[in-house]
């Protein structure tokens, strides 16, 4: 059974190293969203075998909204790993880790889009915060 545990903390971009250094891109200080401390981070993505977890859209705008839900993008280390179940309990686990809600969409699907719209959308404003090499 997967579970996450909460200590309460919470970590902002300034407040030290992620979990590999710094965080693998500068993060603004102001940011709409707070993220979770690094250890928690790195414990759930190395859980769901996640490569690289980024956050994108109105999280990392200037004026963004606190309350927005958090638009993130994963990527994992082999495609196709998860079935529909495990990327519902997967959603529900990174809501419970950001503290608020998630659009979680996988990288593979942003990659072979014919949507060039949505994909200059998400990647415009990616910001990565976990990367593992």
């Amino acid at each position: 059974m997967l579970r996450t545990e909460m200590t309460g903390h919470r970590q902002t971009p300034n407040d030290g190293p992620g979990p590999f250094g710094p965080y693998p891109e500068p993060l603004p200080g102001w940011l709409s969203v707070v993220l979770p401390p690094a250890a928690d981070l790195t414990a759930f993505c190395r859980r769901w075998k996640i490569r690289d977890l980024a956050i994108f859209g109105t999280a990392v705008q200037l004026g963004g909204d606190p309350s927005a839900p958090v638009e993130a993008m994963v990527g994992f280390w082999r495609a196709g790993q998860w079935v529909l179940d495990d990327f519902a309990r997967l959603q529900g686990e990174i809501c419970s880790l950001f503290g608020r809600e998630v659009n979680l969409i996988e990288r593979a699907t942003v990659d072979v889009s014919n949507n060039p719209v949505l994909r200059q959308r998400i990647f415009r404003s990616v910001r990565t915060i976990y990367l593992e090499r």
